[in-house]
């Protein structure tokens, strides 16, 4: 569906590839019509990097943009909706595109439920906790200067620490 978005538009912005994108979710799995027994979607987020101006454009549906930039972290929220459901998405719900300017060096992440959601911990008297935002916000200042491989080895790494024995959940 990607494919298919850029290929009619490669100037087309996030927020309108997130809506484009909601369309043909719900059309390819046939959740348009009123007989529809499915009830499906995703979470994504679209960015468009402009490396001459140094400038993303990000959209996203349930994804947040994790930016570090000289040991700051900000964190680029997305809107709380999920694209490709039944019910479709209000207007008024669309997700914003945000422009974004970066330097050389700047450290980005996008990660999914699967990682913050997890429960874990190390103390087996107390109940398990998810992994969280906090975790992942710390592993990301810590490595800001590492190289995208060496983060995601670090956050592998701080992930399988904090899972331990518990079920792996998403």
């Amino acid at each position: 569906s990607l494919e298919r978005i850029y290929a009619n538009d490669s100037l087309e912005d996030p927020s309108s590839a997130l809506k484009s994108l909601d369309h043909y979710v719900r059309t390819g799995l046939n959740q348009d019509r009123p007989d529809a027994e499915s009830d499906d979607g995703c979470d994504a987020a679209i960015l468009k990097i402009d490396r001459r101006l140094q400038r993303i454009e990000y959209a996203g549906a349930k994804l947040d943009l994790f930016h570090v930039s000289h040991s700051v972290l900000q964190r680029h929220s997305s809107k709380r909706i999920s694209l490709g459901y039944k019910d479709g998405l209000d207007p008024s719900q669309l997700p914003k595109t945000t422009l974004i300017h970066y330097q050389s060096g700047d450290l980005f992440a996008i990660v999914t439920d699967g990682l913050t959601d997890q429960v874990g911990g190390t103390d087996p008297s107390v109940r398990p906790v998810s992994f969280g935002y906090r975790r992942l916000e710390r592993v990301l200042l810590e490595c800001h200067d590492k190289t995208a491989e060496e983060v995601a080895a670090a956050l592998q790494h701080q992930f399988k620490q904090w899972q331990g024995s518990h079920q792996r959940r998403d």
